[in-house]
């Protein structure tokens, strides 16, 4: 607004909502970038169980976190790829869990007695106003559900070391961005997989 800034880039939903309505600017919105995910480390407790992994997945209100929270600005996303991308399918054709408090509940006591521990893990986000935002919003999820989350924020720099070395339970995540998913072919080869501390 102080007409310092030439360019920018944003993500951020009040942001976009704000400069679609300005005339002022030169804008291009591009919708089919990359994804909000969480990611889940399957090799340390508690998601090196199943149980565990659709608890977190069935407690997640993705619905009402793209309506209310994102302003609707962001396209839900069932997969890696989405319209005008090679290997896009419509819908949920992966059976993605869809959000399901009572089974979330019912799954985190499953855990706790199978394992004899409560569901509890680390969820580790960015720590802008944005991101914790989205991720208090999840952490309310599941905590409705019963598990017991620890919310930490770093700088993305941070957060892109410790996730891609293995230093996490869970972490939210953007990628897969590019028009053609031969540019991101790194996260689909299985030799790209190795053993903390390397990074993969």
């Amino acid at each position: 607004e102080s007409g310092d800034v030439d360019v920018m880039q944003t993500n951020r939903p009040d942001q976009i909502l704000q400069l679609r309505d300005n005339t002022t600017y030169k804008k291009v919105e591009f919708s089919n970038g990359e994804k909000d995910f969480l990611v889940m480390n399957t090799t340390k407790p508690p998601f090196d169980n199943l149980k565990a992994r659709q608890a977190v997945a069935y407690g997640a209100n993705v619905p009402a976190w793209l309506s209310d929270v994102n302003k609707g600005v962001k396209p839900p996303a069932y997969g890696p790829m989405v319209p005008g991308q090679p290997g896009y399918q419509p819908g949920n054709t992966t059976g993605l869990p869809q959000y399901d408090p009572a089974k979330a509940k019912q799954l985190a006591q499953e855990y706790q007695a199978e394992t004899g521990k409560p569901l509890e893990f680390e969820y580790v986000a960015r720590d802008d106003t944005s991101s914790l935002r989205d991720a208090q919003f999840f952490v309310q999820n599941w905590t409705d559900a019963g598990m017991k989350v620890t919310l930490k924020g770093y700088p993305q720099t941070q957060l892109i070391a410790q996730t891609a070395t293995g230093n996490y339970q869970l972490s939210e995540w953007r990628l897969f961005g590019m028009p053609d998913p031969d540019a991101d072919s790194y996260f689909w080869r299985s030799s790209s997989i190795v053993p903390a501390p390397g990074v993969s």
